[in-house]
């Protein structure tokens, strides 16, 4: 009856220890979990920044306004060269070509007037939901020279 009993509380030792470690290892668990969860928002927060320098020029904007944007853009690619954070500048309709030019690398000048007025569309978004192009298109009055 003795080694019954000892045998008993070796096991509801054993049991307890076996507890222990699983709720270690539980909280472990959760607590990468929660640090993984800071780290994304820290991206979001991020992403939210990066698409900001842009978004705040969606809609009509003067021409030195637009000049600014193509400035911002072109700070933007320099500091994300070799990522996918490349911005784009494309001229859409009643603009005429010979105010926006630009390179391979993402390097961009925009010579149209600066009190003419401008939309500026943002459109699409890459993968991760930033900003990937932006569209400057002409409004009333600018499609000349």
């Amino acid at each position: 009856m003795e080694n019954a009993s000892k045998a008993l509380l070796f096991a509801a030792g054993i049991l307890i220890a076996i507890i222990l470690i699983s709720v270690a290892v539980y909280l472990v668990n959760m607590s990468q979990d929660a640090t993984k969860g800071v780290g994304s928002a820290m991206t979001e927060m991020e992403l939210m920044q990066f698409n900001q320098k842009f978004t705040t020029y969606e809609g009509v904007r003067t021409g030195s306004q637009v000049k600014q944007l193509i400035t911002t853009v072109n700070s933007s690619n320099v500091d994300n060269a070799g990522t996918d954070l490349l911005v784009t500048v494309e001229l859409g309709t009643g603009i005429d070509a010979k105010y926006l030019t630009g390179d391979t690398t993402g390097n961009y000048k925009f010579d149209g007037g600066n009190a003419k007025k401008y939309q500026v569309e943002i459109t699409p978004y890459n993968q991760d939901g930033a900003v990937k192009k932006i569209v400057i298109k002409g409004t009333s009055g600018t499609s000349g020279s």
